[in-house]
């Protein structure tokens, strides 16, 4: 199934239950039908516009969650001694060095390789003194 098909699945029951609620709401004439289907159509074409900015969440086989973090680069915000805070994209991280006795300094790039809980378990990345 394509991804835009697995998108519109995941929002039918929404759509289904916005439009019981407004069906409800015209029945008990609190609000009036054109008001409520105009306020349906924009429900609809929200999800419609969203769907460029959430479409990487619907794509198969794509890494989620924690299996997405492996691999990617990061920067160190603070000397990693042996833990600390890295930064991966927007995002701050809690970090620990994975090989013991080694240093990353601020600023040097580290590569993911685990994640325990919310900590990344990282490796210094482009050094050749690995306890600088």
């Amino acid at each position: 199934m394509r991804v835009f098909g697995r998108y519109l699945l995941f929002q039918v029951p929404e759509w289904v239950a916005a439009s019981l609620v407004a069906y409800a709401v015209v029945h008990f004439e609190l609000v009036s039908p054109t008001l409520t289907l105009s306020v349906l159509a924009v429900f609809v074409i929200k999800d419609l516009v969203l769907f460029p900015v959430t479409r990487i969440a619907y794509e198969p086989g794509r890494p989620h969650g924690a299996d997405a973090l492996l691999g990617a680069r990061a920067v160190a915000i603070h000397d990693l001694t042996p833990e600390g805070y890295v930064r991966i994209g927007a995002e701050s991280w809690h970090a620990r060095i994975g090989s013991p006795g080694v240093r990353v300094p601020q600023g040097a790039t580290v590569e993911v390789r685990a994640v325990v809980d919310l900590t990344l378990i990282v490796e210094p990345v482009g050094t050749d003194d690995p306890h600088v």
